[in-house]
């Protein structure tokens, strides 16, 4: 992911000019727009979600995902079709970056026909996971019979650390159960405590005791952009905040080089994590 530097002064105004009609035409053979206007129009009028690409041309990540990704048949299969897609140069048009609030690239926005925001996607994506982005807001084809109707329930976390009570770990550095009747949720995820004054303790700074990233593995979240929930089998605290690993590999490479893996803002939500299916079984201190 790289995180573009808007330097004064060197934003210039740009006029947008619309594609000619022989351009505009070239969309159904399977190409990308580089004007905005135009594929906006065209997303309206054939009432396709519109995908838009930004990048810059000294982007290393951006300049492997064009050559990759985006000029692959399997992507550019979509176009036309079930979707309009836009690539925008961040150089070129800076005033669309502070439009749609980019702030590294490459980054790709998914906008329905009216120009409203389904789906965002920071960060460089392979061929497999940039399809998944895609394939994720295309119109699904109506069914021929009514279906059931159905509530959808989300899929539940497991209790935080374990059931291993957050404040005792910061103070002590023990890992001691909590109990079930002094409980209390934070962002999506609840914990377990040994007392009421405990509990007390962590509602007046729940941030000071949690653990970092929802508890995800800070070396997976930096390298692959993913959020893989770590286990209380590899914790470690770092400038006394507690982050958890999905490996002893990763906890050893946090260890040598922390400030790697916590110098960029994460902001997550209990919906981004990736569920595992195998969790060890046993928890150590780190």
């Amino acid at each position: 992911m790289i995180f573009r530097n808007v330097i004064p002064g060197l934003a210039a105004a740009i006029t947008l000019v619309s594609l000619t009609p022989t351009v505009a035409n070239a969309q159904t053979e399977q190409t990308w727009f580089h004007d905005l206007p135009s594929a906006q129009r065209v997303a309206k009028e054939k009432n396709l979600p519109l995908l838009v690409h930004f990048s810059a041309k000294w982007c290393i990540p951006c300049q492997k995902m064009e050559g990759s990704v985006l000029n692959q048949r399997v992507v550019k299969g979509f176009f036309g079709k079930q979707l309009i897609a836009c690539k925008i140069d961040g150089d070129v048009y800076p005033e669309l970056l502070t439009r749609y609030g980019i702030e590294t690239y490459p980054t790709d926005l998914v906008l329905d026909p009216r120009g409203k925001e389904l789906q965002r996607n920071q960060g460089d994506l392979n061929i497999v996971d940039y399809v998944e982005f895609v394939q994720a807001v295309i119109p699904k084809p109506a069914p021929e019979t009514k279906p059931q109707t159905l509530i959808a329930k989300k899929p539940k976390l497991g209790l935080g650390l374990d059931g291993y009570c957050p404040v005792t770990l910061k103070r002590s550095r023990k890992w001691t159960k909590g109990k079930p009747k002094f409980k209390a949720n934070y962002k999506g995820i609840d914990y377990q405590f040994q007392s009421q004054k405990i509990l007390d303790s962590f509602n007046s700074a729940p941030a000071e005791f949690a653990p970092k990233l929802l508890g995800c593995d800070p070396v997976v979240l930096t390298e692959s952009h993913r959020a893989i929930p770590g286990f209380t089998k590899y914790g470690a605290f770092f400038d006394e905040k507690l982050f958890l690993f999905s490996s002893a590999e990763n906890r050893t490479r946090f260890k040598k080089n922390p400030l790697e893996f916590t110098r960029t803002r994460h902001v997550l939500k209990a919906d981004d994590i990736i569920r595992t299916a195998i969790q060890p079984k046993d928890s150590s201190s780190s």
